[in-house]
């Protein structure tokens, strides 16, 4: 471990004298250099140097690239001796400030997960194929949320992923229906 000059960088060197990561604290980023990267923004990249890739309109505050399944992949994984099993976690406030509360309203997305493919024309190079939305089906209340999951496909020909299927708050299964369809 050591500083680096007058700007204090911070480098962890390993037994060969190679920088294994490198903390700048000027604008440069922090990174093992192709495999983490940590801008001045604060934007994390696993598997490549450099800035984060956009992708889909906008560049993910947390990305994992790579050319293979091995080094583009997320995983979270658990081991317990009980039923439950690892969670992905979406949180969704009105509050415009980190930590304070303001209830959601009826037709707020909380999570969407989207997937998209590389169309070698879109200005973001990538288009979405579909997505699973969950959302507020109702008036919430305290510990009161209702909800909904649609999921979105996008036609052969376009980029606009359109429902598909909707489970609403009250368990009832609209598939190829509109919402405002009776059920």
């Amino acid at each position: 471990l050591t500083g680096q000059g007058s700007t204090n960088d911070v480098t962890i060197k390993n037994d060969a004298d190679a920088d294994v990561l490198k903390i700048p604290t000027g604008t440069t980023n922090v990174g093992i250099v192709g495999v983490l990267n940590i801008d001045d923004g604060g934007s994390v990249v696993v598997g490549r140097s450099g800035a984060p890739v956009t992708m889909g309109g906008s560049a993910a505050t947390l990305q994992s690239v790579g050319t293979a399944a091995v080094d583009s992949t997320i995983a979270a994984a658990r081991w317990s001796a009980d039923a439950d099993g690892p969670r992905l976690i979406g949180f969704k406030s009105r509050h415009a400030s980190v930590g304070s509360t303001a209830i959601v309203q009826d037709g707020d997305s909380l999570l969407d997960i989207v997937a998209y493919g590389d169309d070698a024309a879109s200005a973001y190079f990538a288009a979405p194929a579909g997505m699973i939305r969950f959302e507020v089906d109702g008036t919430p209340g305290t510990n009161d949320m209702p909800g909904r999951i649609t999921l979105h496909t996008s036609d052969d020909g376009g980029e606009s992923p359109a429902e598909r299927m909707r489970i609403d708050n009250n368990g009832q299964v609209g598939i190829g229906v509109t919402p405002d369809d009776e059920w």
